[in-house]
């Protein structure tokens, strides 16, 4: 299976549902945020790194497979309340 690897760049708090699973999940891998909390990336650094990572993603899977997944996303945290 591939990991999925997650940038978050919000402070928002749908963060605190998000994070735990996040890093609970045996497939998935917490980048931007872990790296610049971690001081392992200073955070421009975590934000340009999670920019270009999202840039190879949208060219993987298109901008609309993009927009459709989000829009998912955001309609389940709607319906959850965290929205």
């Amino acid at each position: 299976m591939e990991t999925v690897r997650w940038g978050i760049l919000s402070t928002a708090e749908i963060n605190d549902v998000v994070i735990q699973p996040i890093q609970q999940s045996g497939r998935s891998e917490l980048v931007a945020v872990a790296k610049a909390a971690t001081g392992e990336l200073k955070p421009q650094e975590a934000l340009e790194t999670a920019a270009e990572e999202w840039i190879q993603t949208v060219q993987k899977y298109g901008i609309a497979e993009q927009k459709s997944q989000y829009n998912i996303f955001v309609q389940t945290a709607k319906k959850m309340g965290y929205w």
